[in-house]
């Protein structure tokens, strides 16, 4: 808006200076008129004469108005110009301020999806006795508009070694889910690893630093306002955990060292964690 008034402002004094410069170079009328005056002002006596800036004033303002009388068609034609000028300008203007509307109203309605946390879930080994581990992203929609054609995918690795810097983040392109997540809602991925559980072992390892467990995963939607692209919200988590997990005991309250305990949390990976980025 700042700059089509600008923009205006300078059109304004450039049909000004354009009269100017027409008056004083191309019409003989003026110059007829400017010499006119100076010389009925010059036969006055001198105590009759006003300052020379006056006579000069007072002839360019009487000879402006019979030059301004004398092509007032082409006056006409010059503030019909700059009326369309005007007119362009606050067109645009309202043009863009209607476009940064619809950018902010989008913007704050539309959905977001983010992953926040993980549930953990652990199943009993039927030969060791003990409990193994899988986990699930929970996902939340902060946007006042549901998703449209959700996909989501969710993976965990135990690795001997940490991410590599530009890690490719492959996946099963058959392990696909679909869903909506409603306004202000929530919802969880799905579940992994997939394959073999999290054993107490592999918890052991990684709180040596012999392993390192991650969970990553992304969620693939559009909003429901049209021309706008497909969003994606991807995640990669380092998974920590408290506690000893060769004693843990289902429902037992309280935090590690209390006995029967764990605790889980993740550290955001250095990659992988993006929006809108694809």
């Amino acid at each position: 808006m700042k700059h089509s008034w600008l923009s205006l402002l300078l059109i304004l004094i450039a049909s000004v200076l354009l009269l100017i410069g027409l008056e004083r170079a191309f019409s003989p009328l003026f110059q007829n008129c400017i010499e006119e005056h100076q010389h009925r002002e010059g036969g006055n006596s001198a105590e009759k004469q006003p300052s020379g800036f006056s006579v000069t004033a007072s002839a360019y303002v009487q000879c402006t108005g019979r030059f301004v009388n004398a092509i007032g068609n082409s006056i006409t034609a010059l503030a019909t110009i700059i009326i369309a000028a005007f007119t362009g300008t606050l067109w645009i203007a309202t043009s863009r301020q209607a476009q940064l509307t619809e950018e902010t109203l989008i913007a704050d309605k539309r959905a977001f999806i983010f992953a926040d946390n993980y549930m953990q879930f652990w199943e009993l080994d039927a030969t060791t006795n003990l409990h193994n581990w899988r986990f699930r992203p929970h996902w939340r929609n902060t946007g006042s508009t549901p998703t449209r054609r959700l996909t989501m995918h969710v993976e965990c690795e135990v690795r001997n070694t940490m991410l590599p810097e530009g890690y490719a983040f492959t996946y099963d392109r058959t392990q696909i889910g679909k869903g909506i997540i409603p306004p202000k809602g929530e919802m969880l991925g799905g579940i992994a690893p997939q394959a073999a559980a999290i054993t107490p072992q592999d918890i052991l390892d990684s709180q040596a630093g012999r392993k390192f467990i991650y969970l990553w995963g992304w969620a693939k939607y559009v909003d429901v306002f049209p021309g706008t692209p497909e969003h994606i919200t991807h995640f990669c988590w380092l998974i920590t955990v408290t506690g000893v997990p060769t004693t843990f005991v289902p429902n037992t309250p309280g935090q590690p060292p209390t006995f029967g305990t764990l605790a889980f949390n993740y550290i955001q990976h250095t990659e992988g964690n993006y929006t809108d980025e694809t």
